[in-house]
């Protein structure tokens, strides 16, 4: 039996492979890292909005530093981050929507730095039919670890987050948080 493989019987071959077949052993990293970056930041939301806490055990190095100045502060590692948010969430329901991430990977190294845009919603925070939203951005520090039991695809982890504010009532009246740092958590809700 004879054939012949035409030049564009290859063009789906070329179109669907895998980027490392074409790519050097430091590209290949380079994007695994990336990927695995990614699902770091995407698997922190289901984390809270579910209320899984202990999957933060996988996301955050032990000593990783958390900043969130307008509700707690910093808090230091990961067994105060979650003791941290159970104590300012409560009961509270929330809903984390991230968009418009950078990254800047160092695959040799095995650092990264980046910054993803969040929207937060938050059910209940305040009172029962209260809705706050948060509007800001996370500066983020990343480094390569171990995988992980919790999510093992996971590699890379949190060293550091921190939440910058970007709207607040004080800037737009009505938007973002209008209460004192001390109601958080408290079922108190500042005059509108």
């Amino acid at each position: 039996m004879k054939f012949s493989i035409s030049p564009l019987s290859l063009l789906p071959l070329l179109l669907f492979a895998p980027i490392s077949a074409f790519a050097e052993d430091s590209t290949t990293q380079y994007l695994s890292d990336v990927h695995s970056i990614r699902q770091t930041i995407n698997l922190y939301p289901l984390a809270l909005d579910f209320k899984e806490l202990d999957r933060l055990d996988a996301l955050f190095t032990p000593n990783a530093t958390y900043s969130i100045p307008i509700t707690f502060g910093t808090v230091y590692g990961v067994d105060a981050i979650k003791e941290k948010i159970r104590e300012i969430t409560g009961k509270a329901q929330t809903q984390h929507l991230f968009a418009s991430e950078t990254l800047n990977v160092d695959s040799k190294a095995g650092t990264a730095t980046g910054n993803v845009y969040l929207l937060e919603t938050v059910f209940g925070l305040l009172g029962p039919n209260v809705t706050n939203t948060f509007n800001g951005y996370f500066n983020d520090k990343f480094v390569r670890t171990r995988r992980g039991a919790h999510w093992p695809e996971l590699e890379w982890r949190f060293s550091s987050r921190e939440f910058v504010p970007l709207v607040s009532h004080a800037t737009f009246p009505g938007a973002g948080w209008k209460g004192n740092n001390e109601d958080i958590g408290k079922g108190k809700r500042s005059p509108s």
